[in-house]
């Protein structure tokens, strides 16, 4: 009951806050998931794709992979659930200075970057905030299965079953809920509505 009541109030609050586009409007969204407390929105999702396309990081199984960027993110805001804001995890404003960097020059042309911030509506300090949550996940997969290079010489798929192993025993305790598109039957079969 409190996820139909929160999922459209948090849907609201990010809106709230996105620059107007030429017309105006705000930028639309729409919820695709809900994991835990936490609405995973559709440009959340191109956003963080496109982010780790350019920066994919040091730990193999967390780099995108597969076709399905909702799937691959969704087990990214699971593993943030699951490390919540215990210490042991946290960067210092060093650690994502310079991995904001390095993300910004991952991008050839720095216009690229700022193109997508403006498309979504996405701040320079929520780029950071991207970049923070990224580093938790990061240092939650490495302190709780280490890194392969570290795993007593593990080859990358051994150390990618291995990390699959350990999701799928840790994912049990959080919530995963999708969002399926809304059908507008008056309309037809191929309407859809955010």
């Amino acid at each position: 009951m409190w996820t139909a009541v929160l999922v459209p109030i948090t849907l609201l609050l990010l809106l709230w806050g996105r620059p107007a586009d030429a017309a105006g409007e705000p930028p639309l969204d729409r919820a695709v998931a809900v994991v835990g407390d936490r609405v995973v929105t559709a440009s959340e999702v191109e956003l963080s794709w496109a982010l780790a396309q350019a920066d994919p990081g040091p730990v193999a199984p967390l780099r995108p992979r597969g076709t399905d960027p909702l799937e691959w993110w969704l087990e990214l805001v699971i593993l943030r659930e699951l490390a919540q804001d215990i210490s042991v995890y946290q960067p210092d404003q060093a650690a994502v200075r310079e991995r904001v960097g390095r993300l910004r020059d991952a991008f050839e042309d720095p216009a690229e970057l700022r193109a997508l911030q403006e498309r979504l509506g996405v701040s320079d300090d929520e780029l950071a905030g991207w970049v923070y949550s990224r580093l938790v996940v990061e240092r939650f997969v490495h302190r709780n299965i280490g890194l392969a290079s570290e795993a007593g010489g593990d080859d990358e798929d051994t150390y990618l079953v291995r990390y699959a192993a350990w999701l799928a025993s840790a994912r049990e305790g959080v919530a995963l809920r999708r969002i399926p598109l809304h059908r507008d039957a008056s309309v037809g079969d191929d309407a859809t509505t955010p």
